[in-house]
């Protein structure tokens, strides 16, 4: 079987297709339905970068599931920053699921930096805003999850993790958080479907020092949502990451 793009096995497509039937067709529909959105752009009319992103457009959204992947496929491998940009909007906010999983995939396997943004779990919060102006009310709150505010500073923050040797064909990559040394210890990560999950040792200058692990699910528009974990924190923090 040939492949539409040499040297990147078929496996990475064909693994995310729900149905077996379907895995000897995406090939060639691949090659059939490049475009040349999907490649580096060269100077074209106005109407005729039109006719481009349309027809980009109409394999996104084809009510056949191979072609709409194979074009995904084509155009997340090109170098059209439009077209990927509108192939990647359109795959997050489509109704398929293979579509975002698949999106993620390849937008995970190009990520070197996740930054995942903190907030305070949901019950904690309440509990806050609940205390208004009243500071003893406040400060019963961070004694009873002193952990937890010595992690977030007291209010929401960043953490990031740096990942590296992502495998394609298993979802699997190495982690290392924030504050350790790059030679330093690091940890598996794991991506499959719509789920991300990783964790590693972190360290934070003045704040924490322990191990954190992140669960994750792909939501709407390329959004991962879930809660980070940190041993000595009394509850698991809100985490969000965003792909683009």
């Amino acid at each position: 079987m040939s492949s539409s793009a040499p040297g990147r096995p078929a496996s990475i497509v064909l693994r995310f297709l729900p149905v077996l039937t379907l895995v000897g067709l995406l090939q060639p529909l691949a090659a059939q339905h490049r475009s040349a959105a999907a490649d580096a752009p060269v100077p074209v009319s106005a109407s005729e970068r039109r006719e481009q992103l349309a027809k980009l457009n109409e394999g996104l959204n084809s009510p056949d599931p191979v072609r709409r992947l194979a074009t995904l496929d084509e155009v997340l491998h090109g170098n059209d920053m439009l077209a990927r940009q509108l192939a990647i909007e359109t795959a997050f906010g489509s109704s398929d699921a293979t579509m975002r999983n698949y999106a993620a995939l390849l937008m995970v396997s190009k990520t070197q930096i996740m930054d995942l943004e903190l907030s305070m779990p949901t019950e904690v919060q309440t509990r806050l805003d609940k205390t208004g102006d009243d500071a003893d009310a406040k400060a019963k709150i961070q004694n009873d999850y002193g952990g937890l505010f010595h992690l977030l500073g007291g209010g929401g923050r960043h953490m990031t993790f740096q990942l590296h040797d992502f495998d394609q064909d298993t979802g699997q990559f190495k982690v290392t958080c924030q504050g350790v040394p790059k030679d330093g210890p690091t940890a598996v990560g794991q991506l499959s479907g719509g789920s991300l999950s990783f964790s590693a040792r972190c360290l934070l200058p003045a704040y924490y020092d322990g191990e954190c692990a992140a669960s994750l699910q792909l939501g709407a528009q390329g959004v991962f949502a879930g809660t980070l974990s940190c041993t000595q924190v009394p509850l698991p923090v809100v985490a969000t990451l965003r792909l683009h």
